[in-house]
């Protein structure tokens, strides 16, 4: 008979600084089982059971640099966002191309189904 210890859970935010991310970081730090990596444009404190990475997701080397070496994710909570010039209405373009980098980071991780 296996023994079925529990898996570790790590998730990372992208847009952790803004108002979505933020609650989704602090969720799930405040849960106690959780660690965290926050991913954004600007820089953040690291804190228990927190990793902030200040990165460009339109910029592939940064990306590269930054996010190369970083394994074990079990989740990932898009939440990142930043409107284009005019109203929002524009959100698919802007969206896009930040969505695709940030689907790599489970590139390799994903566990295939039973």
């Amino acid at each position: 008979m296996k023994s079925h210890r529990p898996v570790a859970k790590k998730a990372v935010v992208v847009g952790a600084l803004g108002v979505i991310g933020r609650y989704i970081v602090d969720r799930l730090v405040a849960e106690g089982d959780w660690q965290v990596v926050g991913l954004s444009r600007r820089a953040a404190k690291n804190g228990p059971r927190y990793r902030h990475l200040s990165v460009d997701l339109l910029d592939l080397k940064d990306v590269g640099r930054k996010l190369g070496g970083l394994g074990d994710v079990t989740h990932v909570f898009y939440a990142a966002f930043q409107p284009g010039a005019g109203n929002a209405a524009d959100y698919a373009a802007v969206i896009a191309p930040k969505s695709r980098h940030a689907g790599e980071l489970g590139d390799g991780h994903r566990q295939s189904e039973p």
